[in-house]
């Protein structure tokens, strides 16, 4: 996906995650908007990625995950997100800005400040309690009756 020519609503930023979330099983509806959203809409892509299962990431304490979406200002200075990029596996972040062939860029700038990150819900990694395991239980029935002394298939 880098490198493709910029086209409002076949290439763009937006259109960009599409393509990059569908082999995740990730389908994300195609959503008609105006090339100027944010003289209108100042909540599109928050409102639109959470209708496909995107639920936003407490930047406090945040830890950049493949897969994340960042959303920022973009070269509209305005003060709610008008473009996003995906964090890859590498750490650097994939977008279309306007005019410009898309890109990989390094994790730096305005990526370090975003206005909003989301994750798919599908992706949000889960705190699981480890399990507390006998050892024993991991090794071979009779190489565990040896260290036990007890013969095999006895508890």
């Amino acid at each position: 996906m880098l490198g493709l020519p910029y086209i409002e609503e076949v290439n763009d930023c937006f259109q960009i995650a599409r393509r990059h979330f569908e082999p995740l099983g990730i389908n994300i509806r195609d959503y008609a908007f105006p090339s100027d959203f944010w003289d209108y809409d100042d909540d599109m892509y928050s409102r639109l990625f959470s209708r496909e299962g995107f639920v936003q990431v407490d930047t406090d304490e945040w830890k950049p995950q493949a897969n994340d979406v960042i959303l920022v200002a973009g070269s509209i200075r305005v003060g709610f997100p008008t473009h996003l990029g995906i964090v890859q596996e590498d750490g650097r972040i994939l977008h279309h800005y306007t005019g410009r062939p898309s890109e990989l860029d390094a994790f730096k700038g305005i990526w370090r400040r975003p206005l909003m990150v989301l994750r798919h819900k599908s992706l949000e990694k889960k705190n699981i309690k480890p399990t507390i395991t006998d050892i024993t239980e991991l090794v071979p029935a009779h190489v565990r009756a040896r260290l036990t002394g007890r013969p095999q298939g006895t508890v």
